[in-house]
């Protein structure tokens, strides 16, 4: 089965579908035109390598989505629009090199599973929009450094899994020592993996002393993700309507 059978049009009140180990390669654009009621997608274990844009755009519904195992290596900007309830998203073990504006319009997502991967880049503003997101799983990646400020704008965020990547403890990781030492939830794994600026093996890199940074990190250049209508609000009025609408949506 490369494709998603057009056989499942004929079932669009079934809530819950599993399409795990079946050697699907591509998600079409109509292949969940059908089934606007489903509330939990499972893809896990194909070869996925092909989601045209707006293949979700019906599942207003979907709570969970899981495409781990597969052979995704690009996210392209907007894929997972029409998931406006979805919580929890399994991307772990494709072969994803980075991470840009793709998750900008999932406003009510409490996990991301990026584990097992090959990002070694992160856009500034790719968590941006997920204000509800707890869960972050970054382990078994390429990933060298975090740009700033990107945990500092999930106000939910509780744990957070970052070990078995090649993190460089240099300046431009200042932020996050600063910013761990007022969080209240779990880092685990972060841990560098090349020498400091003194010399020496840091065993983790949550330690300034072994920073010794005075400037504040370098702002990037990456591109801005487009603002989905919950984003942000910049009229009192506007903004307790967007609170409104997310309570809705997410509880």
């Amino acid at each position: 089965m490369r494709y998603i059978p057009q056989a499942f049009a004929t079932l669009p009140n079934i809530s819950r579908l599993s399409l795990e180990k079946n050697n699907i390669e591509a998600v079409g654009r109509n292949s969940f035109a059908s089934q606007a009621s489903l509330r939990a997608l499972n893809l896990r274990k194909n070869r996925i390598w092909v989601i045209q844009k707006e293949a979700f755009i019906n599942l207003n519904k979907l709570i969970v989505l899981n495409l781990g195992h597969n052979n995704i290596s690009d996210l392209p900007n907007q894929l997972f629009e029409g998931l406006i309830r979805l919580k929890t998203m399994h991307l772990e073990a494709n072969r994803l090199r980075a991470i840009h504006c793709a998750f900008s319009s999932l406003p009510c997502l409490r996990k991301l599973y990026l584990n097992n991967n090959h990002v070694a880049h992160i856009a500034r503003n790719a968590f941006a929009s997920l204000k509800q997101l707890e869960f972050l799983h970054l382990s078994r990646n390429f990933l060298t450094s975090i740009p700033h400020p990107l945990f500092g704008r999930l106000p939910k965020l509780r744990y957070v899994f970052l070990s078995h990547n090649p993190w460089k403890c240099d300046c431009n990781m200042d932020w996050l020592t600063r910013w761990n030492a007022s969080y209240r939830g779990v880092v685990e794994g972060l841990h560098c993996a090349s020498l400091t600026a003194v010399g020496q093996t840091a065993p983790n890199l949550l330690s300034r002393e072994l920073l010794s940074c005075s400037a504040a990190p370098e702002e990037t250049g990456d591109e801005a993700c487009e603002e989905t209508p919950w984003g942000t609000a910049h009229q009192p009025r506007a903004t307790s309507l967007v609170f409104v609408v997310m309570f809705i949506l997410c509880v």
